[in-house]
């Protein structure tokens, strides 16, 4: 993928559609751009072959946004990632086929509130790997509680339909943002106690 990613790069210097000093730049935005693709194609994937496609496309629909602008644990290479990431829509899958019944509007609208209130008092969270600008940061916390209150409508609406697998898909989104929050609030509270 490096390879490609290069090639791509020297053809934009060499036709002059990006400057010299930007390849770092253009380096890296490609690298997340295929990295998402592939993800995403694998998740399709796993939704054709386990005839859940719809779930995998809501579940994803919810979480893409919100992951990409609460931040939190980055896996430092592409394969784990996609491990990692995959394994997750797994669980959902697995979860909202067996466990979903186990759980009533009352528990995924508490467990969902609980998982908002984690989420809105330590993001946006930047990570060794991803720094964030002051200013970015309150433009990234604006569209983190935009994108709050829109899970939450839909909750609301789900709710009043009786669409618990819908409900119940957000929960789950907001249950997996908040713990890849929690290794970096343990970091944050271990750098402020050494100091």
């Amino acid at each position: 993928m490096e390879k490609l990613i290069q090639k791509i790069v020297e053809k934009q210097i060499e036709y002059k559609t990006i400057k010299l000093e930007d390849i770092n730049v253009y380096v890296y935005g490609y690298t997340l751009l295929f990295e998402v693709v592939i993800n995403v194609i694998i998740a399709l994937i796993i939704g054709i072959l386990s005839g859940n496609l719809i779930l995998i496309c809501l579940f994803l629909c919810n979480y893409i946004p919100l992951r990409s602008f609460c931040g939190g644990w980055h896996a430092d290479k592409l394969w784990k990632c996609t491990i990692y990431s995959n394994i997750s829509l797994i669980i959902v899958i697995f979860l909202c086929k067996y466990i979903i019944y186990v759980f009533t509007y009352k528990v995924i609208i508490i467990v969902f509130g609980g998982c908002v209130c984690f989420i809105l008092s330590c993001t946006p969270m930047d990570t060794d790997a991803k720094r964030i600008t002051v200013d970015d940061k309150r433009k990234y916390k604006k569209s983190i509680i935009i994108i709050v209150i829109i899970h939450s409508v839909i909750i609301g609406i789900a709710y009043v339909a009786r669409w618990r697998d819908t409900a119940f898909i957000i929960m789950c989104v907001y249950v997996l943002q908040m713990i890849l929050l929690i290794p970096g609030v343990i970091k944050r509270f271990i750098r402020t106690k050494a100091k």
